[in-house]
């Protein structure tokens, strides 16, 4: 009993010290990187993307990004995220 405990807390410090790397290469990425809900409302904005875009991220967080698409095919594309369904979005040349 004792060692699973050790384990798990030793897996535990492992996975948040990945995760802390991950946070900040993400963060501090000149590549525009956000997320959203599945109400397109931002939760998270890097440092790239205000570059990009020009806002800060306490004007960006809670606020909805909708990029290039007509709107009823990014309720479509959301509403597929929804279901978790599967698919690419891959860009015409």
């Amino acid at each position: 009993m004792a060692a699973n405990t050790e384990q798990l807390v030793v897996s535990l410090a492992q996975s948040e010290t990945r995760n802390r790397l991950l946070a900040t290469a993400v963060a501090q990425s000149s590549e525009a990187m956000w997320t959203t809900d599945l109400n397109q409302v931002i939760t998270s904005w890097n440092a790239g993307a205000q570059a990009v875009f020009g806002y800060p991220e306490a004007e960006a967080v809670g606020h909805v990004l909708r990029l290039g698409a007509e709107a009823h095919a990014e309720d479509e594309r959301m509403a597929r995220i929804g279901k978790r369904e599967k698919f690419s979005m891959k860009r015409k040349r």
